[in-house]
């Protein structure tokens, strides 16, 4: 018989914050992780003296509890940075976010003419009660400013055309750009606004990895059950009795906090929910990602810490370039770069062999003229499972039965991005899992 009052589904981020938690209150809690590592998809992988990251990853000072508690964790390690991003667009690399001086120079007087005059008060579209994402990007910030930057690169990125996607997916992304400060400066007058660039963010001098390392020491070795998958929950009445373990074992629980995909966890649970769910489950996706990684025998690649690639003929998203973020992540007078993908599971760019993949994306950057002969030392790829949920429209309608329905488990936690459909960043977690250690804590001291 266990007694680990709180048993955690997933040592990624999520599940590794909430165990952190669970330790400073006290709490017996057990961590159970079907892969190998610890972490996620929010790793720092080492090849030879070469650090990268599973993601462009950043640190941001949002919840000052969360940014505190890293602090601790890493001390001098935790390093501010500064590194702008930029968006390759027509050969030419425009300021991300935008800004109005920068988007007026690079970009002909006759687009931004059109680009301000659409972004002009009294000029907005108007929207229905419930828009997808195309209908809110283009009334948001008009036809020619959304096609270029952003329904593009939404529909690379999420794999759906941006009339099949929710708002939701937005982000802000172009904030701050106005009509009337595109054409003063167009017209060369002075423009009164903030900074253009936002490139200030927190890391770890050897790549984001060391926030769950640094967990994983707090938490115990103790603690964790790596390559102990979770394979079944059994139910009674509105609780979850126990989890069923890959030798067959049972363990009775208190509280379980789960930070699987919401599709994985649903067909776990015995007996089977209703086939109605089981159907709406089907219908939730989840966006896979291919990283190809440069080694590249040259000091540096740019300037930026990301670099995003909207244009449809471009296959991939981002690159971004871990040495902006660090020293510490390439040898002197090296430096890497990090190709995204996003896919799906078993379409063509998934499925394609590794070498074949890497060589088609150093002849397209090659074709751009952006390795600037640089000789690469080595290419490698990775593939990582359920990277991010797809916000599709009306995603919402289908996925609040499924939640509604496992609400009703009084001893069962969903807890971050996968297991909520959420799009979530690390400050997020932090703080979204202190507050649930705190409920359970209140719950389970009575």
């Amino acid at each position: 018989m266990s007694h680990d009052k709180i048993h955690i589904l997933g040592g990624g981020p999520a599940g590794l914050i909430a165990a952190y938690y669970a330790k400073q209150a006290g709490m017996p809690f057990q961590v159970y992780e079907a892969s190998p590592f610890l972490g996620g998809n929010c790793r720092t992988f080492a090849h030879g003296d070469f650090l990268f990251d599973s993601g462009a990853h950043r640190f941001h000072d949002k919840d000052p509890e969360a940014t505190a508690l890293v602090k601790t964790l890493l001390g001098d390690s935790l390093r501010s940075v500064s590194a702008p991003s930029q968006i390759y667009h027509n050969g030419q690399f425009i300021n991300f976010p935008l800004d109005a001086l920068d988007v007026a120079r690079k970009l002909s007087l006759k687009t931004v003419a059109r680009i301000a005059g659409e972004n002009l008060p009294g000029f907005k579209r108007k929207t229905n009660a419930n828009p997808n994402f195309e209908e809110f990007a283009t009334a948001k910030y008009g036809t020619s400013l959304a096609s270029r930057f952003l329904l593009n690169y939404s529909e690379k990125l999420w794999g759906l055309s941006p009339d099949r996607l929710s708002p939701k997916i937005s982000g802000n992304r172009l904030r701050g750009l106005s009509g009337g400060n595109l054409l003063l400066a167009a017209l060369g007058r002075k423009v009164f606004e903030s900074a253009s660039i936002d490139g200030s963010f927190l890391y770890p001098e050897k790549g984001i990895g060391m926030i769950c390392e640094r967990l994983a020491e707090e938490i115990g070795e103790k603690h964790v059950r790596l390559r102990n998958p979770v394979q079944g929950l059994f139910v009674r009445n509105d609780r979850i009795q126990g989890i069923v373990l890959p030798n067959g074992e049972k363990i009775s629980t208190e509280h379980v906090i789960s930070t699987l995909p919401v599709t994985r966890m649903l067909k776990m649970l015995s007996p089977q929910p209703p086939e109605s769910l089981l159907s709406a489950i089907r219908q939730i996706r989840f966006r896979q990602l291919r990283l190809i990684v440069l080694l590249l025998d040259l000091p540096q690649f740019s300037d930026n810490a990301s670099i995003y690639f909207p244009e449809s003929d471009i296959p991939w998203t981002r690159i971004y370039e871990s040495t902006n973020r660090s020293s510490y992540m390439s040898p002197p007078g090296k430096t890497s770069i990090v190709i995204e993908l996003p896919c799906f599971k078993g379409d063509e760019v998934w499925q394609m062999m590794d070498a074949e993949i890497c060589q088609r994306i150093k002849q397209s950057l090659s074709d751009l003229g952006l390795l600037n002969g640089a000789r690469v030392i080595e290419s490698l790829s990775f593939r990582l499972s359920n990277a991010y949920p797809v916000l599709e429209h009306g995603i919402e309608n289908i996925v609040a039965p499924v939640f509604d329905f496992l609400q009703e488990f009084s001893n069962l936690h969903l807890f971050g991005r996968s297991a909520t459909f959420r799009y979530l960043h690390l400050h997020d977690l932090f703080r979204e899992g202190r507050g649930l250690i705190e409920q359970l804590v209140s719950r389970l001291v009575k």
